[in-house]
């Protein structure tokens, strides 16, 4: 299943561009927080259909909806007030990887936070749902990896 997807939203680009395969899901968005349920029931949909248990199946989408949450509060929108984000999520020997792409080259660094704080935990949180995670700076960005053994 391929296919393109394209509109507009008060003047502003937002697009996906989704490539879906056995195996691998690609998709390059603007981030839109009232859009974030969607990315997850895609997610998930497509996890079941590749046959992914469901334990790792909420462990990979709460930990995208974490790193997508982010995109939208830490990440400066571009000219048009879009916070544009690729998605890779991809079947890999052992497990599951998925890769949130992004256009700003800061690396995300766990902050000390108050135990009544009620932001500032959520590279914590990834952390703790995935097996493994990694940061690679682009020459226009930023790729975070995770890995969820399956």
């Amino acid at each position: 299943m391929n296919g393109t997807v394209s509109g507009s939203r008060e003047g502003n680009s937002i697009w996906t561009v989704p490539k879906v395969g056995r195996g691998v899901l690609t998709l390059r968005f603007d981030v839109e927080a009232e859009h974030l349920s969607v990315i997850r029931r895609i997610l998930g949909d497509v996890l079941e259909w590749w046959g992914i248990d469901p334990d790792v199946q909420e462990r990979l989408v709460t930990a995208v909806n974490e790193l997508l949450s982010n995109v939208l509060e830490h990440t400066e929108p571009d000219l048009n007030g879009c916070h544009i984000a690729e998605l890779r999520i991809q079947l890999v020997p052992g497990g599951i990887s998925a890769v949130v792409g992004d256009r700003d080259d800061r690396v995300p660094a766990p902050r000390p936070v108050s135990s009544l704080a009620e932001a500032g935990r959520g590279l914590t949180l990834v952390r703790a749902l995935v097996d493994e995670m990694n940061v690679t700076r682009r020459l226009s960005g930023k790729d975070i990896w995770v890995f969820v053994a399956a």
